[in-house]
């Protein structure tokens, strides 16, 4: 009575066992609509953890402001924010120079993704040049050795509306504390 290769199936049967077993349809619109529905509860999901984000970043803007007397606060037309939370000496970085920076990486909650300051190496990157993160870039040019930056970098210049699942959720919005240590 088992199943082997080549048995060929002759009659199937579905039996519906309760109410909502009985009141499932196998057409095409009935899975539309499912999975219309199950596209709304994560975009609500989505949006819940966008709002709660908002809330938390204006808290720590306000607190780093509060913390760093003199922060110069920016927002850029593409949607990046930043503090200058430490002003730098010297000639601001520019295209087709490179600086090594101190980056620390994280989520509005605080979760910490990546911190440079504990392997004690700072990051070279190109000034000027593409990178995975556009808003890092855009947000380290210009620094000065010495700076010390807090960006804002929204899901556009961050991670996309994709993200990195499922490490990254989609629309996730990034913070970035970079300090510039040298430019060459």
């Amino acid at each position: 009575n088992k199943i082997v290769k080549g048995d060929k199936i002759v009659k199937l049967a579905i039996i519906r066992v309760g109410d909502k077993a009985k009141a499932f349809k196998g057409d095409e619109a009935h899975f539309v609509k499912l999975e219309k529905g199950l596209g709304e509860r994560k975009m609500a999901a989505h949006k819940a953890r966008i709002d709660k984000d908002k809330a938390s970043i204006a808290a720590k803007l306000k607190e780093l402001a509060g913390a760093n007397p003199g922060a110069k606060s920016v927002k850029n037309e593409s949607g990046l924010e930043y503090l200058v939370l430490k002003p730098g000496t010297g000639e601001g970085a520019e295209k087709g120079k490179t600086v090594s920076i101190h980056v620390v990486l994280s989520f509005p909650d605080g979760t910490v993704l990546d911190d440079t300051r504990k392997a004690g190496k700072p990051v070279p990157l190109p000034v000027g040049q593409p990178l995975r993160l556009s808003g890092l870039g855009e947000g380290i040019a210009g620094i000065k050795k010495g700076e010390r930056r807090f960006l804002v970098l929204p899901p556009a210049l961050a991670f996309g509306d994709g993200g990195i699942p499922p490490r990254i959720p989609p629309y996730q919005t990034m913070l970035v504390d970079v300090e510039c240590v040298e430019i060459k």
